[in-house]
C-alpha cells in the first residue's frame, strides 16, 4: 500500500482527468518583476483549470473577509516563476501580483490563494485562486 501522500496525488490526478472536459484554458500572467521604468513584467502561460463564477466570502491575504467573484481550481502542481531584476521576491507558485484571465476575458485582483501542501515537495498538490 502506498503512502497517503501518493494516494492524495493520485486522487487529484483522477479528479483532473475526470473533469478535463470542464476545464477551460486560462491565461496565467506570472509576475516576474519590474522593467527599468517600474512597470510590472510577466511570464505568460496557458493552463487548464476549473473555473466557477460565484460570489463567496473568502479570507483575504490580511485575514479580512472579502468577496470573491471567481474561483479557479488548478488540479496540478504549478512551476515556480523566477523574478528578473526586481529585488522584490515573489511567492511561488502563485503570487498576489499575478494576473489570471478567464476564457471570456474576465479578470480581477487575486483576493486569496490556497492549496493543500505536499510535505514531501513543500509544494501544493493543487492551487485555488479566488479573484475579486
Amino acid at each position: 500500500m502506498g503512502s497517503l501522500t501518493s494516494l492524495i496525488a493520485d486522487m487529484i490526478g483522477v479528479a483532473k482527468d475526470l473533469t478535463q472536459d470542464l476545464q477551460p484554458n486560462v491565461t496565467w500572467k506570472a509576475w516576474t518583476g519590474q522593467d527599468n521604468q517600474g512597470a510590472s513584467t510577466y511570464q505568460t502561460r496557458t493552463i487548464t483549470a476549473i473555473v466557477e463564477k460565484k460570489q463567496r466570502l473568502v479570507s483575504g491575504r490580511g485575514g479580512e473577509m472579502v468577496t470573491s467573484q471567481y474561483y479557479i481550481g488548478i488540479l496540478e502542481p504549478l512551476p515556480d516563476t523566477a523574478v528578473t531584476d526586481s529585488g522584490d521576491p515573489r511567492s511561488n507558485p502563485v503570487d498576489p501580483r499575478d494576473i489570471f484571465i478567464l476564457p471570456d476575458g474576465q479578470t480581477g485582483p487575486i483576493v486569496s490563494i490556497d492549496g493543500f501542501m505536499n510535505r514531501a515537495t513543500s509544494r501544493p498538490f493543487y492551487t485555488q485562486v479566488y479573484l475579486g
